[in-house]
């Protein structure tokens, strides 16, 4: 069953990276925006229980999003639940008072048409001037579905979300400057859909050019959300970024060396209790335990939802192991305030170094939060974050490369002959370190064959497993381009 539906989800190879998109970016760091309250160590029972949370709170909303501005937060992720205020809705609200911050606004597929959606979307990009990406799930509790009038299975809003999506995609790629959409599935049938609103990026630039280096499509970065098997699927054949709740490093590394390989970008989602020193980390992270309830809120939760994620994070922290993934990774918090609550605990040097870790595993963005929400975004842009830009910057200062897979046909990586980026050694995907499958490529002189798909002919390099050089029509026309990134020995 599951074999069949992998098969049938609808596919869209993610746009390549080209030789214009930059060799390495920054890391970037998004923050969930503060609902209702936030003046206190809120576990899921008191966000339930709270009046507050079900309404906007404008003002402060906007403190913090200035506040996540000034120190460097790229976006905010605006949730999507029953007891909470509408994303859409908010995210616009938020978004006209603010100047940078970008709005991750949570969607669910299924609740609306995507036309309606799509145009939603739109225009909400017209009054940010493209400040907002998208975070797809397709739900993790049936019970809450069921208030929207959806009945599905786990596996049938999986499948549901991949035609959403496809629809999606069709209607930013052709249903504003082109012929119109049409679409015939199992779950949804379009005819001729256009829309005169378009998708406008920042600046005139679409999220995804500025993700992918390339402005062939105007259309929102696209986040996917889960730890499922089909979610994965999701992100690879529709998403540009999955996003996944925290593990250990090494239950991770090939999960993301996956993703990787198909061009699609790693986010991880946790929380992050930073103090002075570890002792006092640890003693916050206490104290958080202490002022909950005794987490039958949580229990009853899980007990009802279908999520992978959040059943095997819970069955982890509940298991009678220990809470310590490692030194600094903690999932005690998980039974009373939910598996986004596995935090990074320790201090600024200790919470950076694991970070870099998972940087160095392939991990691109972090979406975060902490306790309470306000106070600890601003440790992270004071102590944390200084950091992580002085790591990314001495990253930078190396001459190594790293390459990593984009499954798009004729996007490749060009170099002039002499070029003193083709000097440098480079390593194959999955061996980051600069170990085994390492090659070195001297002057880009090699001629790709191909020509009009990248732009005439020119010189370019195709480096495939094990880190030899091919430049054959049959490797071309399969598709394997690599992106480019520097990495410093060791780090």
């Amino acid at each position: 069953m599951l074999r069949r539906w992998l098969l049938k989800m609808p596919s869209v190879k993610p746009i390549a990276f080209t030789e214009n998109t930059p060799a390495v970016a920054p890391l970037k760091i998004h923050w969930r925006l503060c609902q209702g309250g936030g003046d206190h160590n809120r576990s899921r029972a008191t966000m339930q229980s709270e009046a507050a949370t079900a309404l906007p709170d404008l003002k402060r909303q906007l403190e913090f999003a200035r506040a996540a501005e000034r120190i460097g937060v790229d976006s905010l992720l605006v949730d999507f639940g029953y007891n909470k205020p509408d994303s859409i809705v908010l995210s616009t609200a938020l978004g006209v008072w603010t100047e940078k911050i970008k709005l991750i606004v949570a969607c669910r597929s299924g609740l609306m048409s995507p036309t309606v959606f799509v145009q939603q979307i739109n225009t909400l990009s017209v009054l940010t001037q493209g400040r907002v990406a998208l975070n797809i799930v397709a739900g993790h509790t049936p019970q809450e579905q069921r208030y929207y009038g959806d009945f599905m299975t786990h596996n049938q809003r999986f499948f549901r979300t991949g035609e959403y999506v496809a629809v999606c995609r069709a209607l930013w790629r052709d249903g504003v400057e082109g012929e119109g959409v049409n679409f015939s599935g199992k779950y949804y049938r379009i005819k001729n859909a256009k829309l005169k609103t378009p998708f406008i990026g920042e600046a005139g630039v679409s999220e995804t050019a500025s993700l992918t280096g390339t402005t062939a499509h105007r259309r929102p970065a696209l986040f996917v959300a889960g730890s499922s098997v089909q979610a994965q699927v999701l992100a690879k054949k529709l998403g540009d970024i999955w996003v996944c709740v925290a593990e250990a490093p090494d239950a991770l590394a090939e999960k993301i060396r996956d993703m990787r390989r198909c061009g699609v970008q790693v986010a991880l989602r946790l929380s992050i209790i930073c103090r002075p020193t570890y002792g006092e980390a640890v003693a916050a992270a206490g104290r958080l335990l202490e002022q909950g309830e005794r987490g039958e809120i949580e229990k009853q939760f899980v007990r009802h939802s279908d999520s992978i994620g959040i059943k095997r994070a819970y069955k982890q922290a509940a298991g009678g192991g220990s809470h310590w993934l490692t030194p600094c990774l903690w999932i005690g918090a998980v039974k009373t305030h939910g598996a986004p609550s596995i935090a990074l605990v320790g201090d600024p040097e200790q919470i950076v170094a694991a970070i870099m870790q998972y940087r160095q595993l392939g991990v691109s963005q972090l979406i975060l939060s902490g306790w309470p929400q306000y106070e600890e975004m601003c440790r992270f842009g004071k102590y944390i974050m200084p950091l992580i830009r002085e790591r990314e910057r001495k990253f930078l200062d190396t001459g190594n490369f790293i390459v990593s897979r984009c499954h798009v046909a004729f996007k490749l990586l060009c170099f002039t002959p002499g070029d003193p980026r083709a000097d440098f050694p480079l390593a194959c995907d999955g061996s980051m370190r600069g170990g085994g499958g390492a090659t070195c490529i001297r002057g880009g002189e090699r001629q790709a064959s191909r020509q009009g798909e990248y732009g005439g002919p020119q010189p370019g390099l195709l480096v495939q497993p094990p880190g030899r050089l091919s430049t054959r029509r049959h490797d071309l026309r399969a598709g394997l381009g690599y992106r480019l990134y520097r990495l410093r020995p060791g780090w």
